[in-house]
């Protein structure tokens, strides 16, 4: 004797208008459950239990991607056209105290400065002919800009030779740099994202 079995999926409404924050209307998950029950129609248990497993992962996956921030893939590239080797740090404003890579470095100054282990946060030089993106970059660029006072970010280039020169730690507290860009994000969307230090 063979059993026939058929499965229906009840679905609270309130449960269904929280998926409308990832753009995806109750109405649409019911007819899109509506589909699928219609395209597997199961014979048996077995069947059965395969497309109820598999509808369940496909509601997780879309759960679980569909509440995923989009991520921000716009890098700030710095390329290098001198003849030394360079450093990039992105500053809020005038000081470089105030960039990601200080909070980093802040409290530990004796043990970089007797180190010189400069890759603990990050920094990565930038040799003659070659260009890198920025570590230290804002994860929202329109976001971070907004927050920013006068709209406008600073790109502070430190030679490899100030850094032997100075250490770190100076270099942090005294401002140190060889140039400093001051870029707003149509500056950067104009120059398509890209740097070129002469």
């Amino acid at each position: 004797m063979r059993v026939l079995w058929e499965v229906h999926f009840c679905v609270p409404q309130n449960f269904l208008s929280l998926t409308e924050n990832n753009q995806f209307r109750s109405s649409q998950l019911r007819e899109a459950t509506e589909r699928w029950c219609q395209l597997c129609r199961p014979t048996n248990f077995t069947e059965t239990m395969k497309s109820f497993k598999i509808l369940i992962f496909i509601f997780f996956a879309h759960t679980l991607f569909g509440c995923m921030d989009k991520i921000d893939n716009r890098y700030l590239m710095v390329k290098n056209n001198s003849e030394k080797t360079i450093y990039s740090i992105i500053s809020p404003d005038n000081q470089m105290v105030t960039s990601g890579y200080y909070a980093e470095f802040q409290g530990d100054e004796n043990k970089y400065i007797k180190t010189n282990q400069i890759d603990k946060f990050i920094f990565v030089p930038i040799k003659p002919t070659e260009s890198a993106t920025n570590h230290d970059r804002p994860m929202y660029w329109d976001i971070s800009f907004e927050q920013i006072e006068d709209k406008k970010i600073r790109l502070f280039i430190v030679p490899q030779d100030s850094v032997d020169k100075y250490g770190w730690f100076k270099i942090f507290k005294k401002n140190v740099y060889a140039k400093k860009y001051t870029l707003s994000l149509k500056n950067l969307e104009s120059q398509n994202w890209e740097i070129v230090y002469q």
